[in-house]
């Protein structure tokens, strides 16, 4: 099996600011996960830096990214396949739909939620 990585973004609301745009980058398979609260969706040097660095330490050689067929995630996802040495794999599921990426959204979900509750904690 391939070792899939995900492209997807959430949108906490905390408090009494505007939402947050959080990047979540999931490895499907084993479960690591690196989220950053990025400026906006779509390319931008840290957030292709991030994933490429976060699929380095996770060791993925060959490997793929699937995203969802929004336009900002597919340039992404593109952006890191360029920015990578090794090769990968762009896949896509139909937009805005749940099911194709369920594993994706279920992480997006548990970060959402941490991101919560740390801001309620603080």
């Amino acid at each position: 099996t391939l070792p899939t990585v995900g492209l997807d973004y959430c949108f906490p609301a905390l408090k009494n600011h505007d939402p947050l745009t959080v990047l979540v980058t999931p490895e499907i398979y084993s479960g690591a996960v690196e989220a950053i609260l990025v400026d906006a969706k779509g390319v931008a040097d840290f957030p292709v830096k991030v994933v490429v660095q976060a699929m380095e330490a996770w060791r993925l050689q060959r490997a793929g990214i699937f995203s969802d067929q929004e336009p900002a995630a597919q340039a992404l996802a593109s952006a890191v396949k360029a920015a990578r040495r090794a090769e990968t794999v762009i896949t896509s599921g139909p937009r805005k739909d749940s099911a194709s990426k369920g594993r994706i959204e279920n992480m997006v979900g548990i970060v959402e939620g941490l991101l919560r509750t740390v801001v309620l904690s603080v």
